[in-house]
């Protein structure tokens, strides 16, 4: 779940709307999240099997997946570290 200013989609949750209240974060029910670190405008997950979520702004590269580019609600995952 995840909750507050989300401009950029650092919520994960599928649009731009900040959140008052907890709200359920994308289609990561089936995964166990190992930690997560957060941002002012971007959010970062691992999880079960080595992966890699992030979502959230990428102006200058934060979400690492290889390119800079200001889309929104950006949701990728990392090859097994």
């Amino acid at each position: 779940y995840a909750w507050g200013s989300n401009s950029c989609g650092q919520l994960g949750i599928g649009s731009v709307q900040d959140q008052f209240v907890p709200k359920e974060v994308g289609d990561i029910q089936r995964y166990y999240v190992a930690s997560i670190a957060a941002g002012g405008e971007h959010s970062i997950m691992a999880i079960s099997w080595g992966r890699v979520v992030s979502f959230g702004s990428n102006a200058v590269g934060q979400l690492g997946i290889g390119r800079n580019n200001q889309g929104r609600d950006v949701i990728r995952c990392s090859p097994s570290i």
